[in-house]
């Protein structure tokens, strides 16, 4: 496996030590941004700081933020993602099942859903249906929305919207 450029390894030659212009620039960097912004869950001032310091790889936030949302690597659950969960869980528990909610591989905690709805002064009781939801049991998506909805501990149905 190649090593990258970093303090630690100061005989490599340093690449990207400029604004990044090419998709490969990001690519060679993909796996440290996403262990350092996922993983280890750091704040992207955060992560660009490291990657300056130790990698030498210069850009802004705003070419993270776009380079983060091409890769699906977003952390925050997007207001229709989180109005189909809330349709989702209703449907769920009128039929007397509890169930948690990944998107993106990342767990949504039941208080960030619980806020999103108090928030935006939600009716759960009022939710008939899942307007533009089809349930698959296909592991294909409609659209880029994929919803695994996991009872004790097991994936059991997938939703995707529309």
């Amino acid at each position: 496996m190649e090593q990258l450029p970093s303090e630690n390894n100061p005989d490599l030659s340093l690449v990207n030590s400029h604004y990044p212009t090419l998709p490969s620039d990001w690519e060679y960097y993909h796996d440290v941004i996403q262990d350092l912004y996922v993983t280890k869950d750091m704040a992207l001032p955060d992560v660009v700081e490291e990657m300056k310091r130790d990698y030498k790889f210069v850009a802004t936030e705003r070419q993270y933020k776009r380079r983060i949302s091409d890769w699906h690597l977003d952390k925050n659950v997007k207001d229709k993602e989180m109005r189909t969960i809330i349709a989702v869980d209703a449907m769920r528990l009128r039929q007397g099942k509890k169930s948690t909610f990944h998107v993106r591989g990342r767990l949504v905690d039941r208080k960030k859903i619980d806020r999103f709805v108090q928030r935006k002064r939600i009716d759960r009781s009022a939710l008939e249906s899942l307007p533009g939801m089809q349930h698959s049991h296909e592991h294909e998506p409609l659209l880029s929305l994929r919803l695994y909805v996991t009872t004790a501990g097991a994936r059991e149905v997938q939703y995707t919207s529309r």
